[in-house]
């Protein structure tokens, strides 16, 4: 197993372990205000990643695409562990949403970018949406994309799975794939949907039939999709690829409950409210014009995802 996987010790921003026992020696013990035990993911710097870089243009490449704003290294941090773990780290492309007032972060990718010319990184660099156009950020990331594979991603997420590009591979393209959030669903198992969708990965064939990945004028792009793949019944559960949810909420990882944590919970209560005095507030849940986005998108996919009886 990977060190990020066995060491599971708190997270460290500056310095670099060489060995699982140097990682395991510096293991302390840490708590939340609630005065629980937190265990994290060790960070390895940049400059102690040892890739084996075989360029294969044979084989089908995947972006893994996420919004990420005033959060530099933890935004590297996924993207080396996505590295890490790939067989082929060639095949795997990044494109990242950063708002264009987020100057230093920015920066911090800019520079990484230089020093790493080898990996495939793109950058939309747009002026900060409201939170009511959140889902906008998807279909912009897909957009860019040119992998086979779009990984609908967070800043705050840990591939656990050695060779996870290789699963990927091995997948049908006429079905959407939630990987696997141990973590993530503990923590929510009684509110959890059957169907949940958080972070899947799809195919390039439903962003050809469909033009886009999401409905736009929900900003909970998950739920949008959660109800689509329901009437298509085109939703597995990849049990054969673990993600680690590092979000606060669900990790207890201090180092998490960022301004740009906060910023998020307090924009998306806000809509909420808005949203919860008229059911039909900007198209959102409960909207005709919802309903009718879901219509058309099962029309235009139905044929190529809809599974038989």
């Amino acid at each position: 197993m990977h060190l990020l996987d066995e060491a599971r010790i708190n997270f460290t921003r500056s310095r670099s372990f060489g060995s699982l026992k140097e990682a395991k020696s510096a293991i302390y013990k840490s708590k939340t205000s609630k005065g629980k035990k937190l265990k994290k993911h060790v960070r390895k710097t940049i400059e102690s990643l040892n890739l084996d870089w075989v360029e294969r243009e044979d084989l089908k490449k995947i972006s893994v695409a996420f919004p990420t704003r005033g959060r530099s290294e933890i935004c590297l941090d996924a993207i080396t562990n996505c590295l890490e773990l790939a067989k082929y780290p060639s095949t795997i492309q990044f494109v990242l949403a950063i708002d264009d007032d987020d100057q230093k972060h920015n920066t911090v990718i800019y520079e990484f970018m230089e020093k790493n010319p080898k990996i495939d990184i793109r950058i939309i660099s747009k002026p900060r949406r409201e939170f009511k156009d959140f889902s906008m950020y998807t279909n912009d990331l897909a957009s860019a994309s040119t992998g086979y594979w779009f990984f609908m991603y967070n800043d705050d997420l840990f591939i656990e799975t050695k060779e996870w590009d290789e699963v990927v591979r091995s997948l049908d393209d006429n079905r959407i794939y939630q990987p696997a959030t141990p973590n993530f669903e503990k923590k929510k198992k009684k509110k959890l949907p059957k169907n949940f969708i958080a972070n899947p990965l799809i195919p390039k064939t439903w962003m050809d039939a469909l033009g886009k990945v999401v409905y736009e004028k929900d900003p909970w792009a998950d739920k949008w999709l959660m109800d689509l793949t329901k009437k298509l019944n085109c939703r597995v559960h990849l049990q054969e690829l673990h993600l680690y949810n590092r979000r606060f909420k669900e990790s207890g990882d201090a180092y998490l409950n960022d301004k740009t944590f906060k910023d998020r919970q307090s924009r998306s209560n806000q809509y909420k409210r808005r949203r919860d005095r008229d059911k039909s507030h900007l198209g959102g849940i409960g909207s005709q014009e919802r309903a009718e986005s879901l219509l058309e998108a099962y029309n235009a996919l139905k044929k190529l995802f809809r599974k038989r009886p």
